[in-house]
C-alpha cells in the first residue's frame, strides 16, 4: 500500500509536474509572444514617431516655403508694381512716336504732291525751254543766214554786188561808204513811201567824192555788170528844212532816222519830199503848191513835181528796206526770246533748286521716319517684353496664391495627421507601458512557475527515492515471502493468494516500474527538454539582447536612413514640384509661342515625362534660352506665318523674274553695246559713202558745186542730227533751206539717188520727182536716171514730156467716155530713133 500510495504520489506528482511544465510552457510561449508583441508595438511606436517627425519636417518645409512664396510674392508685387507704370511710359512713348510719324507721313504726303507740281512745273518748263530754243537757234540761223546775205548784198543788183565784191577784195581803188539803204532806219508806216520815193536809189553807193563815182563806173563798163546810182559826199550840201502848214503833209525826212554821219546824205535825196496821208489830201496839196514838192502816200502813191502821179499795187519783189526791217525785228525777237529763255531758265532753275529742297527734306524725313520707326520697333519690344513680364507675374501671382492655398491645406491636414499621430502615439505609449508591465509579470510567473516546478522536481524525486525503498522493501518483502515459503507450510490458497498476489504485485510492479520507467524518461527527457530549453532560452535571451542592441543600432540607423529618405524624398518632390512648375511653365510658353508663332517647340525643348531626370540648371538655362528666342522675336503678329509663307513665295518669284530681269538686262545692256557700237560703225561708214556719192551726183545735177552731210554735232554721231549743206555754182556755202523750190527738189533728189546709189534695188519707183524743175534742170536729171537706169528698172509717174522722151514703154491713163477710164500703153522699144 505504501509503495502503492507512493506509486500514486510519485504518478501525481509527475502529473503535477507535467501540468507545471506545460504551464511554464504556456508561460514561456506568452511572454514569447508578449515579447513579439512589444516588439511589434516598439515599430508602430517608431513608425508612429517617425511618422510624427516626418510631418513636423514637413510642416518645417512648408513653412520655409511659405516663406519663400511670401518674399517672392513681395518680389513680384514689387515688379508688377514697377511695371505698370513702366509699361504705362512706354505706351505713351508708342503714342508720341506714332504720332510723329503721323505727321512725317502727312508732311511727306504734302512734300510728294509739292514734288509732283513741280515735276509738273519742271516738265512744261523743260518743254517751254526746249521750244524756245529750237525757235531761237531757228531765228538764230535766219539772223545769220539775213546777215550773210546783207553782207554779200542778196538783195542789191549786181553792179553793187560787184562793186562791194571789188572794194572787199581791194580790187577797186576809191571809197565806197555803202549803199543809201544802209543809211537810214524806217518805220513800217512810212516803207513804202521811202521806197516810192527812192526807188532805185536805195541802192545808190554813198562815195566821198564824184572821181570816187567815176572810178566806180569805170569798173562797171569794164566788168559790165549793170549801172547803179552814185551819192558823191562832196556834192551833198544841208538842204533847207521843209515847213509844212497845220494839218498838212509832212516832211519825209523828219520820218527818217538816218545814220549819223550820213543826215546830209538823206536829207539831199528827201529834201523836196513831203509826206501825205493819203492820195486825196496829196492831190489837194499839189493843186495848192503845183510844181513845188515831192508829195508821196503811205500806200506809195507820188505825185512827181511836174504833176506826174505813179502808184498802183505793191509789186512783188524784194524790198531792201522790208528785208533791213525783217533783220532789226528778228534781232528784237531773239532778244526777247533770250530773255523770255532766261527767265524760263531761272524759273526752271528755282524749280530745280525747290526740287532739290523737297528731295532733300523728304530724304531727310524718311531718314528720320526710319529712326522713328525703329525706335517704335523697339518701344514695341520692350512694351512686349514689359507686357509677358507683367503677364508672367501676374500669372505667377496666380499660381503663388493657389500653391499658397494649397499648402495652407496641406499644412491644416499635416497638423491634423500630427495631432492624431500624437495621440496615437501617446495610445502606442501606454499599450507599450503595458505590454512591458504584462511582459513584467509574465517573466514573474514564469519565474514562480520555473520555483513550483523546480520543487515539484525535488518532491518528484523525493518520491523516487521513497518509491525506490519501497522497492527495496519490497524486495525484502519478497524475501521474506520467500523464507515465509519455506518457514511457512500453510495452505496453497495463501500461497496460490499469495502468488496471484505476487503476480499482481509483479504485474503492478512491473507496470510501476515501467511507468516509473516510462516518467523517470518523461522526467529526465523533460528535465534535459528544460535544461536545454533554459540554455535555448538564455541563449535567445542572449541573442535577443544583442538582437536587441543590433535592432537598435538597426532602429536608429532605420531612423537615419528614414530621416534621409525623407529627406531625399522631400528634396525629389520638391523637385517634381518644381519640374512640374517648370513643365507647366515651359507648355505655357510652349503653348503661347505655337498659338502666336505657330512654331512646335514640344519635340525639341520639352522633356518625355515627368519621371525624367532633368538637370534643373539646365532646366534654368533651357527656359532662359527659351524666354530669350520669345523676345527677340518681337511684335506678335498673328498672321505672320501665313504671311511670311506669301511674302516668301512673293520673294522668290520675284528674285527669280528679278535674276532673269537683270540676266536680260545685261544681255540686252550687250546687245545694245554691240548694235550701237555695230550702228555707229555702219552710220559712219554709209555717211562716208553717201557723202562719196553725193560728191558725184551733186555735181551733175547742179552742173558744179558741191554737196555733203554733215553731223551737227561731234559727241555721239547716233544722237546727232544730219545737216545737208550745199554749194551750188556761183553760190556760197549754205543750208539747204536757203535754197529755192528746185533747188531744194535738185538737193534732195541728188541726196536720195546717192543713198539709192549706194545699194541699188531691182526697181526703182519715182512719183513726180521732175515737177519742180525746169527744162534746164530736167536734162541734167534725164542724165542721172539714165546712170541709175543700167543699173535698175525705174518706175516713174511724170507729166514731163522731155522724161517721157526717154522711157522703154509708156502707160497712160484716159477717160474716153465720163466715167470710164482706159489704160493706154505704148511700147518704144525696136523703134529706131529719127532726127527730124
Amino acid at each position: 500500500e505504501e509503495c502503492s500510495q507512493a506509486e500514486v504520489l510519485v504518478g501525481e506528482l509527475n502529473a503535477e509536474l507535467d501540468r507545471e511544465k506545460a504551464g511554464l510552457i504556456q508561460l514561456t510561449d506568452q511572454l514569447d509572444e508578449g515579447k513579439g508583441d512589444l516588439v511589434d508595438l516598439l515599430g508602430e511606436l517608431a513608425r508612429a514617431r517617425n511618422d510624427q517627425l516626418s510631418m513636423r519636417k514637413r510642416l518645417e518645409d512648408f513653412g520655409r516655403r511659405q516663406s519663400r512664396q511670401e518674399s517672392e510674392y513681395r518680389e513680384l508685387k514689387e515688379k508688377h508694381d514697377h511695371l505698370q507704370p513702366q509699361i504705362e511710359s512706354l505706351e505713351k512713348k508708342k503714342s508720341a512716336i506714332e504720332g510723329e510719324l503721323e505727321k512725317l507721313s502727312v508732311e511727306v504726303n504734302s512734300l510728294k504732291q509739292q514734288q509732283h507740281k513741280l515735276e509738273q512745273d519742271r516738265e512744261g518748263y523743260t518743254e517751254t525751254i526746249t521750244a524756245l530754243e529750237s525757235t531761237y537757234h531757228q531765228q538764230q540761223s535766219q539772223l545769220k543766214i539775213l546777215l550773210e546775205m546783207e553782207d554779200s548784198y542778196a538783195w542789191f543788183n549786181d553792179a553793187v554786188r560787184e562793186l562791194m565784191n571789188a572794194r572787199d577784195e581791194k580790187k577797186l581803188h576809191c571809197n565806197i561808204r555803202g549803199a543809201v539803204a544802209e543809211m537810214l532806219e524806217v518805220d513800217v508806216s512810212h516803207r513804202q513811201a521811202v521806197e516810192a520815193v527812192l526807188g532805185g536809189r536805195l541802192q545808190a553807193l554813198v562815195v566821198d567824192s564824184v572821181s570816187d563815182a567815176r572810178t566806180a563806173l569805170q569798173h562797171l563798163k569794164r566788168t559790165k555788170t549793170g549801172r547803179n546810182y552814185f551819192v558823191p559826199l562832196s556834192v551833198t550840201n544841208e538842204a533847207p528844212e521843209l515847213k509844212a502848214d497845220g494839218e498838212g503833209p509832212v516832211p519825209l525826212a523828219r520820218l527818217v532816222r538816218p545814220r549819223p554821219g550820213y543826215e546830209s546824205v538823206i536829207n539831199h535825196l528827201l529834201s523836196q519830199v513831203l509826206f501825205c496821208s493819203d492820195l486825196e489830201q496829196a492831190l489837194s496839196w499839189w493843186q495848192l503848191h503845183p510844181n513845188a514838192y515831192i508829195l508821196v502816200t503811205a500806200e506809195g502813191d507820188l505825185i512827181a513835181q511836174d504833176g506826174t502821179l505813179w502808184g498802183g499795187s505793191q509789186e512783188q519783189q524784194i524790198s531792201i528796206l522790208e528785208k533791213q526791217e525783217e533783220r532789226k525785228d528778228l534781232e528784237a525777237e531773239i532778244t526777247a526770246s533770250e530773255e523770255r529763255l532766261k527767265k524760263e531758265r531761272d524759273k526752271s532753275r528755282k524749280v530745280d533748286e525747290q526740287l532739290a529742297q523737297i528731295v532733300s527734306r523728304l530724304q531727310s524725313i524718311q531718314e528720320n521716319q526710319q529712326i522713328l520707326r525703329d525706335q517704335l520697333l523697339e518701344q514695341e519690344k520692350k512694351h512686349y517684353r514689359s507686357q509677358a513680364e507683367h503677364q508672367g507675374i501676374i500669372e505667377r501671382l496666380a499660381v503663388l496664391e493657389l500653391e499658397k492655398d494649397h499648402d495652407e491645406e496641406e499644412v491644416s491636414q499635416l497638423q491634423t495627421e500630427l495631432s492624431q499621430s500624437e495621440r496615437e502615439l501617446e495610445a502606442l505609449e501606454e499599450r507599450k507601458k503595458e505590454a512591458e508591465e504584462d511582459l513584467a509579470e509574465a517573466q514573474h510567473q514564469r519565474q514562480e512557475q520555473e520555483n513550483i516546478v523546480d520543487s515539484l522536481q525535488e518532491k518528484a524525486t523525493a518520491q523516487q527515492v521513497s518509491v525506490g525503498a519501497l522497492v527495496e522493501k519490497k524486495e525484502a518483502a519478497r524475501s521474506s515471502h520467500q523464507r515465509l515459503e519455506e518457514y511457512a507450510a500453510e495452505g496453497d490458497r495463501r500461497d496460490q493468494q499469495l502468488l496471484e498476489e505476487k503476480k499482481n504485485c509483479q504485474h503492478q510492479i512491473h507496470q510501476l516500474t515501467e511507468e516509473q520507467q516510462q516518467t523517470q524518461e518523461r522526467l529526465e527527457q523533460a528535465h534535459k527538454q528544460l535544461l536545454e530549453r533554459e540554455e535555448r532560452l538564455r541563449v535567445e535571451e542572449d541573442h535577443w539582447r544583442e538582437f536587441e542592441g543590433k535592432q537598435q543600432n538597426f532602429e536608429s540607423r532605420r531612423l537615419q536612413l528614414i530621416k534621409q529618405d525623407k529627406e531625399q524624398e522631400r528634396e525629389i518632390q520638391s523637385r517634381h514640384q518644381e519640374l512640374t512648375e517648370l513643365n507647366l511653365k515651359i507648355q505655357y510658353l510652349v503653348h503661347q509661342i505655337q498659338e502666336h508663332y505657330h512654331l512646335d517647340l514640344t519635340v525639341e525643348d520639352l522633356p518625355a515625362s515627368e519621371e525624367e531626370v532633368v538637370d534643373l540648371e539646365k532646366s534654368e538655362a533651357r527656359l532662359q534660352r527659351l524666354r530669350d528666342r520669345v523676345a527677340r522675336i518681337g511684335e506678335v503678329n498673328l498672321t505672320a506665318i501665313e504671311e511670311y509663307e506669301e511674302q516668301q513665295q512673293r520673294h522668290d518669284f520675284l528674285t527669280a523674274q528679278r535674276d532673269d530681269l537683270v540676266q536680260s538686262l545685261e544681255g540686252l545692256k550687250k546687245a545694245i553695246s554691240r548694235i550701237n557700237r555695230t550702228t555707229r560703225k555702219r552710220f559712219l561708214q554709209t555717211l562716208e559713202a553717201v557723202n562719196r556719192k553725193l560728191a558725184e551726183v551733186f555735181p551733175l545735177l547742179f552742173n558744179g558745186g558741191s554737196g555733203h552731210l554733215r553731223l551737227m554735232t561731234d559727241h555721239d554721231p547716233l544722237e546727232a542730227g544730219v545737216e545737208i549743206l550745199v554749194h551750188p555754182p556761183g553760190k556760197k556755202l549754205t543750208s539747204m533751206s536757203l535754197l529755192s523750190g528746185g533747188e531744194k527738189a535738185l538737193a534732195a533728189a541728188a541726196l536720195l539717188f546717192s543713198l539709192y546709189m549706194i545699194k541699188p534695188s531691182p526697181f526703182c519707183i519715182l512719183d513726180e520727182v521732175d515737177a519742180p524743175l525746169d527744162d534746164a534742170n530736167i536734162d541734167r536729171f534725164i542724165e542721172v536716171l539714165k546712170r541709175i537706169s543700167q543699173d535698175s528698172q525705174i518706175i516713174m509717174v511724170t507729166h514731163n514730156k522731155r522724161t517721157m522722151e526717154i522711157s522703154d514703154v509708156l502707160l497712160g491713163v484716159t477717160m474716153e467716155e465720163p466715167g470710164i477710164s482706159k489704160i493706154i500703153s505704148v511700147n518704144f522699144q525696136g523703134i529706131p530713133e529719127t532726127h527730124g
